[in-house]
């Protein structure tokens, strides 16, 4: 999962369509917590607008630390 972006109403991992990695639903990340005894993952490596995301019920969370990315960016950061 650490290279795969998630994706609202995916199901299992599917071939990302920005030809690297694949994206992953809801149904992974429980799999994930479940069989790792976690309630909530924490990740980082995709942009996020406001800084951070927060997906699938509140169990998943984005967060991107570089503001104005690449200087054209116009995002938010944040630290965890």
């Amino acid at each position: 999962m650490m290279w795969s972006d998630p994706e609202e109403g995916e199901t299992g991992f599917v071939i990302s369509p920005r030809g690297a990695g694949y994206i992953f639903g809801e149904e992974v990340l429980q799999k994930f917590l479940h069989y790792n005894g976690f309630n909530h993952l924490t990740r980082a490596h995709q942009l996020c607008t406001e800084g951070y995301q927060l997906l699938f019920k509140d169990a998943l969370s984005t967060v991107w630390s570089a503001p104005n990315y690449v200087y054209r960016m116009g995002n938010l950061a944040s630290v965890m």
